[in-house]
């Protein structure tokens, strides 16, 4: 029969997995890592993503009858999308970097600012190709 009893970890890690702690103290470890990481910040990055996610994406559905507005054609359309998915494929990686030097906290920041600066620019859009601009700026950030 498999013991069901509690392994006690390392010296010094117990207090990380205290039971009794407040809801902002409390922590996922990982035994294999040693890392451990607070409950609240994890979610807090999971908020963070599924807004920045929501935000680039909500206009997707309107976005070939505001394009279609500016009179251009189903082409333009098209590169309307892949500027944005285009230039976050470049600046990805150049975020990751960036992340590393200068914190994860900061970029997700500047990430979500710019984000929310490109959404108003691209609301803003008196003309093509400054939707087209703001698409592009928007993908750098997301």
């Amino acid at each position: 029969m498999a013991s069901t009893a509690r392994q006690r970890p390392e010296p010094g890690r117990e207090q990380l997995l205290e039971a009794e702690e407040p809801l902002g103290s409390q922590v996922s470890f990982d035994p294999g890592s040693g890392l451990a990481v607070p409950l609240v910040g994890a979610w807090m990055v999971y908020l963070a993503v599924f807004m920045d996610t929501l935000g680039g994406q909500i206009s997707t559905p309107a976005m070939p009858y505001y394009a279609k507005s500016f009179g251009v054609s189903y082409a333009a359309i098209g590169w309307l999308f892949s500027v944005f998915q285009l230039t976050g494929t470049f600046c990805a990686p150049v975020l990751g970097s960036l992340s590393d030097r200068f914190g994860r906290r900061t970029v997700l920041l500047v990430s979500l600012f710019g984000a929310g600066l490109a959404s108003v620019g691209q609301g803003l859009a008196t003309s093509f190709w400054v939707l087209f601009a703001w698409r592009g700026f928007g993908g750098i950030w997301g």
